[in-house]
């Protein structure tokens, strides 16, 4: 297992994960990024995702390592990422923590990014660690001290102006979360975020979820920051042990495939597991020439029991989880999604519901319509939303 910090970060921001994964039975190396840490730094060094990839490549091979899960945090997670795109027959897992580089952060987060990467006085360090965590008290003056040593070390401005460079120009010209579940949609992935993240939001994670191979598994670690593996080692541990150990025990196994499937030509009906049994003659989801048409989500667990009564904006949430999982099953995605028909019982509470819409959906904006109903098929649904989204496989 490798470990891949995040930016003016370094290798020992691991140092209280590595004795639960050692003894979970990996065999793990964190290492310092060029221009990190302990690393060389200064110009003429590759400061971008693919640079710092090849970086992590070039290591494997010094080492010899043909097998490895890759846990990245923030910019380490873009970087694991784009790992597992080049080299899909040697990484079996990656594990990404609030990472960077799944969906575009846009012009005016890039360049404040990069105003930040470069302020590296005592004051701006101590600003930055108390916004990565969530409890402030565990900003301690030798923290700051050592932070501050290491990232005006020689070469380090350097290092940080070029890396500030290519956030502000040309981190959004390199994302891999769509190019990740096209061209490696079998690769197991953890998603991991903290419940409190102000430096990369929860609000995220949804559009992130979207963009990634079926079967993702997102972990919230509650009360922690942009670092839940410093903060809430014993969380973060125990959830990325489960994962991995799961994964290597079911290397095949992808959670929301297909459950029953009927086929006839190019036409698929298709059964997914973890949603409710239909109401009537009808199923979840079907697939023909390259489209899939899903019906109409409402707010209901596998049980059938309506989530969230008499919350418009939850019961949005958990439709749109519902047909997350739907497009999942069948190789899709909401990033897929060509046409949205949404059925509200009291048509005001639209605007309430655009906000969730945006949420999951990110960037990404399906046609839509709009229908105000007088009643939906479970008592006490709010919303029901049916979509039709494009399918790569």
């Amino acid at each position: 297992m490798v470990l891949l910090h995040g930016v003016g970060a370094r290798a020992d921001r691991w140092r209280d994960n590595l004795a639960a994964l050692v003894d979970a039975g990996f065999h793990v190396f964190a290492l310092d990024f060029p221009g990190h840490g302990f690393a060389q730094k200064g110009s003429g060094l590759d400061h971008s995702v693919p640079g710092f990839a090849q970086f992590v490549r070039e290591v494997l091979d010094a080492l010899g390592i043909a097998s490895v899960a890759i846990v990245g945090t923030s910019l380490g997670g873009h970087v694991a990422a784009r790992l597992a795109v080049d080299e899909p027959d040697r990484v079996t897992a990656v594990v990404l923590v609030g990472p960077m580089g799944l969906v575009p952060v846009g012009a005016g987060a890039r360049q404040a990014l990069a105003d930040a990467v470069v302020e590296t006085s005592r004051e701006a360090i101590a600003r930055k660690l108390r916004v990565l965590v969530h409890d402030e008290d565990l900003v301690t003056e030798s923290w700051v001290e050592e932070e501050w040593r290491i990232n005006n070390s020689g070469g380090a401005v350097e290092s940080m102006s070029s890396l500030a460079a290519y956030f502000a120009e040309r981190i959004d010209d390199d994302l891999v979360g769509g190019e990740l579940a096209r061209s490696v949609p079998t690769v197991r992935c953890l998603l991991v975020w903290g419940s409190d993240d102000l430096l990369v939001p929860t609000e995220l994670a949804q559009p992130a979820l979207a963009v990634l191979p079926a079967g993702t598994q997102l972990v919230l670690v509650e009360g922690a920051g942009h670092a839940p593996y410093l903060e809430r080692p014993g969380a973060f541990n125990r959830a990325v042990v489960d994962f991995l150990t799961d994964a290597a025990a079911r290397p095949s196994s992808t959670p929301g495939r297909e459950e029953i499937q009927v086929s006839s030509g190019d036409r698929r009906e298709v059964r997914v597991h973890g949603l409710a049994e239909p109401l009537s003659h009808y199923t979840d989801i079907v697939v023909h020439q390259g489209v899939a048409y899903v019906s109409g989500c409402i707010s209901v667990d596998e049980a059938g029991q309506l989530v969230g009564e008499g919350d418009v904006v939850a019961q949005t949430r958990q439709s749109l989880c519902n047909m997350q999982l739907a497009l999942r099953s069948v190789g899709s995605s909401l990033a897929d999604v060509l046409k949205v028909t949404v059925f509200l019982t009291d048509i005001s509470d639209r605007t309430r519901i655009n906000p969730v819409r945006q949420e999951f959906f990110g960037e990404f904006r399906p046609a839509s319509t709009l229908v105000q109903v007088s009643a939906l098929a479970v008592p006490g649904a709010a919303v029901e939303i049916e979509a039709v989204a494009a399918v790569h496989s």
